[in-house]
């Protein structure tokens, strides 16, 4: 954090850090050595992806690239230690809560600009769209030393899209439209939650938050027969109105941490599993990077997500952030790279917040059955800016 918020927070790790025995010590160093194992695993995987369009529309919306501005901007960080003195934490890990001991009110939203160009031999389509991406309000609160309490409501999901196809009559006359075809989705899920901290150990914090995860996703779709009499139409509905909670611990030491989280599934909404750490220059600038993976649906799918991430802070009321994620996956045939980055201008009590996502995807699957495309190239382009106040 940047400002007055950094200083205390890096007081705390420092005096935890000198309270801890060497049996503690030991069990942060396996954790931390764990986690640099998995690194490369991870990155030799399949992950699934994190795509936007019809793969995701048709099926329970797309999981949104992160709940607050900071973890947006490093890249969907949920387990690691990156913004969770944040009340966004409430939403990944919930024991970040309790990392820096002040009462925060934070409130964030943005837009997201789609664009997707479909392609089948010489036949060619863009499309694109406007449509609300994040958008958050949640606070937090440390009535005493080693506990924090919080609450807040936020959007997890979007199912947002348009897509549309004309077809053309088989050759040799391929200049006479005979249908179109279109499909539109809207809607996404909510989460409201409330939630506690604590610090068990000078090297354990842990959290819980729980709530109801809700929510309303539309599709429809038109068939316009142009030489015929086949017009249709249908319309559908996925509601969700389910009871959800996430869970989290924090193994800090030094100015270093290793994160676990978990948030539950729902009929709509898959479970997930992250596991991510933070290593911390230990100056003034407070320079860290961090890794993280994540498995969607345990048991299940087993979806994995990996994300690299890193923050810089050149002045006590300045911070940058930024991070990149992979995912690609065979069902639906989808490979998505996320390219992120933001930064945090702290004034007196108030933080101001922005972030930037880029996201590209490259698909097989489209709206329609058939014809199948060769290729399905999809972009989008998420702002994102918040503001925190800080007691």
């Amino acid at each position: 954090m940047p400002g007055k918020t950094c200083a205390p927070d890096s007081q705390r790790r420092r005096s935890r850090g000198s309270n801890r025995s060497p049996r503690s010590l030991s069990a942060c160093i396996l954790m931390s050595a764990l986690l640099l194992l998995a690194g490369p695993v991870l990155l030799s995987g399949r992950w699934t992806a994190l795509g936007f369009g019809y793969p995701d529309a048709i099926r329970s919306g797309t999981i949104l690239g992160g709940f607050s501005v900071r973890s947006i901007a490093c890249a969907g960080a949920m387990a690691a230690a990156t913004g969770s003195s944040d009340p966004g934490a409430l939403f990944a890990n919930p024991a970040g809560l309790v990392i820096a001991p002040a009462t925060r009110l934070a409130l964030g939203g943005g837009v997201s600009l789609w664009k997707e160009t479909v392609e089948l031999n010489t036949y060619r389509q863009d499309q694109n769209g406007l449509v609300i991406g994040t958008a958050m309000a949640a606070f937090k609160t440390e009535p005493g030393p080693g506990y924090a309490f919080g609450a807040g409501i936020a959007r997890v999901s979007d199912a947002s899209h348009e897509d549309a196809r004309y077809n053309y009559g088989s050759p040799p006359d391929t200049t006479t439209l005979e249908s179109i075809e279109r499909f539109h989705s809207s809607g996404g899920f909510w989460e409201v939650l409330g939630g506690g901290a604590v610090s068990l150990a000078p090297w354990l914090d842990v959290g819980i938050s729980a709530g109801q995860r809700f929510g309303t996703i539309t599709r429809e779709y038109e068939f316009d027969d142009l030489i015929g009499n086949s017009d249709s139409t249908w319309t559908t509905e996925i509601e969700e109105e389910e009871f959800c909670w996430h869970a989290g611990i924090l193994v800090p030491f030094g100015f270093n941490s290793v994160g676990l989280s978990y948030s539950s599934e729902s009929e709509n909404y898959p479970s997930r599993l992250a596991l991510g750490g933070m290593i911390n220059a230990g100056s003034t600038n407070r320079g860290a990077i961090g890794l993280e993976g994540e498995l969607r649906d345990p048991g299940g799918d087993n979806q994995i997500v990996a994300r690299a991430f890193g923050q810089y802070s050149p002045e006590h009321n300045l911070l940058f952030m930024g991070g990149v994620s992979f995912s690609e996956a065979s069902d639906p045939n989808l490979t998505t790279l996320s390219i992120s980055g933001g930064g945090v201008y702290s004034l007196r009590h108030f933080h101001f917040e922005a972030a930037l996502e880029w996201r590209n995807s490259t698909s097989a699957d489209s709206s329609f059955t058939h014809p199948v495309p060769d290729e399905i190239k999809g972009s989008v382009t998420s702002v994102v800016f918040g503001i925190a106040y800080v007691l």
